[in-house]
């Protein structure tokens, strides 16, 4: 059994290591478009306020016996939402769970949860969020929340998880872009951090159209942002 888990955990971290940068550099051209298109090109680029409903999908592990992995991230919800309600009282918030233990505690705690996902222990395929990723995005097309996040456990090492929570909607430059250790303030100098600067240095150009490119690539790259959080959650 040891040996099983010990492959396990290798797999793991060999995924998110592998796709990290990628999705690093997706939600930097994902914040570079909300920063210099027209939000009338496309509804996932228009932001609203005041903030009176969230979305929150919390990404958790499908067993317990993983020391306080879960309950340390749903505090970490817990503590965003609370912050959120000194600014607006009225505030409401629905979870979305993806993984059985964080949707017991979050019950427990008397959390509003509107969907459930199955969660793999090892998640291979992006097929695999895509309907946690489509719910999301047509929850917020359709108004039903003024933003939407998502929590999960960022992998730093093999002893270090941190819990965070990244928005995803609406796309924000000054959001949340740090996702795995190659791209959080605390990294160390003995990592590479891949090079974005290209990103900001021109101007963007659609064909055939910006509403047509953008119909097809903002929930495509949100869909990967979901994904490279699921990948964080199974290495932690």
């Amino acid at each position: 059994m040891e040996l099983v888990s010990a492959a396990k955990m290798r797999r793991a971290v060999a995924n998110v290591l592998a796709t990290r940068t990628y999705a690093s550099l997706a939600w930097q051209l994902l914040t570079e478009l909300s920063a210099r298109t027209d939000a009338t090109h496309h509804q996932l680029l228009q932001k609203r306020y005041p903030v009176k409903r969230i979305g929150l999908i919390l990404v958790t592990s499908n067993r317990g016996l993983c020391g306080g992995f879960n309950h340390q991230l749903v505090n970490r919800v817990n503590l965003y939402l609370d912050h959120h309600r000194q600014q607006q009282v009225e505030l409401e918030a629905d979870l979305v769970a993806v993984g059985r233990r964080g949707r017991d505690i979050a019950f427990r705690m008397g959390h509003s949860i509107i969907a459930e996902f199955a969660k793999p222990d090892i998640t291979t395929r992006i097929e695999e969020i895509t309907a946690v990723a489509k719910l999301a995005i047509s929850d917020y097309l359709k108004g039903r929340y003024d933003r939407i996040v998502v929590a999960y456990t960022d992998f730093i090492s093999p002893v270090v998880q941190r819990p965070r929570i990244k928005q995803i909607l609406p796309i924000e430059k000054e959001a949340d872009e740090y996702l795995g250790q190659a791209h959080s303030p605390e990294v160390t100098n003995t990592q590479t951090e891949p090079d974005k600067s290209f990103l900001g240095n021109y101007e963007y150009l659609f064909e055939p159209s910006p509403d047509k490119v953008l119909a097809n690539l903002l929930p495509r790259l949100i869909e990967i942002q979901l994904y490279q959080a699921m990948l964080e959650s199974d290495a932690s």
